[in-house]
């Protein structure tokens, strides 16, 4: 243990306080006169003076040590300096020399008690204290091999120490899909790189999990589609006319159950949901076509000679007498504006459901592209495809567990998920807090993005058990997160307000303690990824003489 207490390495001694949080001392100048810097969120190791068990620490403040009095002396000391005249005294009167006392000039860093590490080299939650006045010295990467079963199997990123990053690559445990992930960002927090270079980890990896990303700014299709594996593993829909491969929905799809997820777009009623309900249990899948292209009543379809238009051979009211035709007229009337989404089609044999519920179960990122869609339509084909993914995952758990058990889990991407997911969502209608509640049963996870995650319902955000936590300023935002996290990050409320672009912090069950990260750059990390292609290509040999090799 002679290398782990090297005198040159130490940077500071333990002066105290208890299992929820360390402080040590270290002098402002090293021995070489430099300064030394003790910066927020780096990790340092505590090294027992007896045992020489190691103590991992990570700085949540700093402050000045010495004593309030001798502060304020040595600041008014200067003052005095500058306000006094020493033309007349000293050769060079701008360089007066005043003694730095450096002996009494130190910092103290309050750190965060994540763990220590015994003799075995084996990891353990804070459960008792270093010995008074141990030593304190920077981290080494060696003292992190605990970790390579808490690192995660999709990388995207690397360990950090404060800002210096590390070469320890970290990433998502695919079993944790199912149990929901959450990506927290403000404006200007990283958030699009973070979830690129997450998805390029499953393109690295194809057929671990199926993603259902539902995209509606475009800001993701572009780059995805540069990943050298994007070509059989990423699967694009659009809205478009003319897309190379446009999104189509059949009226059978559709269910009122998925139409009461845009209650408060469409402003249904109750009547009217009752109506619709009433249509769907009669008709089965042909209760929204039935209902956009019926009459409602024979005085609608009367020609002013008292003959019916051509092809009219029944009205709604016959169907459903005990409905008043206010309500199916308000409800007939709504229905058809949705009909006119570019997503759905009347033909029951034309529709990409089935194509894409297929791609999810063979791993791929199947991509929606919602540019162009109103909001309430940008809604319904997200809780359309996320109903029917939840839907198809029970029927196979139910007839064939095991079969449902080697599928690889779906993760269903949304942006903006407190839309969704607010406090008013949390009911037995909407899909997305259905899975939420109960999609880990059957390998189905929500990803929800949000720049707000205080405005999600508290009960939804209690199921997510992984948070990939960037840029989080305001107070409300972070105690939603804190409440919920797997691992604590109360200590940490300073270094996420301060956390640049790039830099991130990972709370999941299978992580020993919050883990600071530094995401890859998408635009390097893909650049990086072609060069390793072209170099493996250039260096394989070709066949001579018609042998294989």
């Amino acid at each position: 243990m002679k290398s782990i207490l090297e005198a040159s390495k130490i940077v500071g001694h333990i002066n105290g306080e208890s299992l929820e949080k360390i402080t040590f001392v270290a002098d402002q100048r090293k021995r070489d006169g430099s300064m030394q810097r003790i910066t927020l969120g780096e990790m340092y190791v505590a090294v027992d003076r007896y045992t020489h068990e190691r103590f991992l620490l990570r700085v949540s403040t700093t402050k000045y040590g010495q004593h309030s009095a001798f502060r304020t002396e040595s600041a008014r000391a200067y003052n005095q300096v500058i306000s006094t005249t020493f033309e007349n005294e000293h050769l060079n009167f701008n360089e007066i020399y005043q003694d730095d006392r450096p002996e009494q000039r130190f910092i103290e860093a309050e750190c965060e008690y994540v763990g220590y590490i015994d003799l075995d080299g084996k990891f353990g939650p804070p459960k008792h204290l270093p010995s008074d006045d141990s030593p304190v010295r920077k981290l080494d990467e060696s003292d992190l091999d605990f970790m390579e079963n808490f690192l995660g199997d999709v990388p995207f990123g690397k360990l950090r120490s404060g800002s210096n990053v590390l070469s320890v690559p970290v990433g998502l445990f695919v079993e944790l899909i199912p149990y929901h992930m959450g990506v927290f960002a403000k404006t200007g927090g990283g958030k699009s790189n973070f979830v690129q270079r997450l998805l390029a980890g499953f393109l690295d990896l194809p057929g671990r999990a199926g993603i259902l990303l539902l995209e509606p700014h475009g800001e993701y299709k572009q780059n995805l589609i540069a990943h050298p594996n994007a070509a059989g593993n990423l699967e694009v829909f659009e809205m478009k006319e003319g897309a190379p491969r446009r999104l189509r929905i059949s009226y059978s799809d559709l269910s009122v159950t998925d139409l009461m997820n845009i209650k408060k777009q469409v402003n249904w009623t109750e009547p009217q949901e009752r109506f619709m309900r009433d249509a769907e249990e009669k008709l089965g899948k042909d209760w929204f076509r039935f209902i956009v292209e019926t009459p409602v009543k024979w005085d609608d379809v009367m020609n002013t000679d008292g003959t019916l238009q051509n092809g009219v051979t029944t009205v709604l009211k016959e169907h459903f007498p005990g409905t008043f035709e206010d309500t199916m007229q308000v409800a007939k009337s709504k229905l058809s504006r949705i009909k006119n989404a570019p997503f759905l089609t009347r033909d029951p044999n034309v529709s990409d459901i089935k194509e894409i519920m297929k791609m999810l179960d063979d791993g791929k990122i199947v991509l929606i592209d919602l540019v162009g869609l109103e909001s309430a339509q940008e809604l319904l084909v997200s809780t359309i495809l996320a109903s029917k993914a939840l839907k198809r995952r029970k029927h196979i758990y139910n007839t064939d567990r095991t079969k449902c058990e080697g599928l690889p889990p779906i993760g269903i991407l949304l942006e903006e998920a407190q839309r969704v997911l607010n406090k008013d969502a949390n009911h037995d209608g909407n899909t997305f807090a259905n899975i939420c509640n109960e999609g880990r049963k059957f390998r189905v996870g929500l990803i929800p993005v949000t720049q707000q995650p205080k405005n999600i319902d508290a009960n939804l955000m209690s199921q997510i058990s992984t948070l990939f936590i960037l840029l989080i300023t305001d107070e409300n935002d972070f105690e939603a997160l804190k409440k919920v996290s797997a691992k604590p990050i109360d200590k940490l409320r300073q270094e996420i307000k301060g956390l640049q672009p790039g830099e991130a912090i990972i709370s999941s069950p299978k992580s020993p303690f919050a883990l600071p990260v530094k995401v890859d750059l998408y635009d390097d990390y893909i650049r990086e990824l072609k060069k390793k292609k072209i170099h493996s290509t250039k260096t394989v040999k070709k066949p001579s003489f018609g042998l294989m090799m």
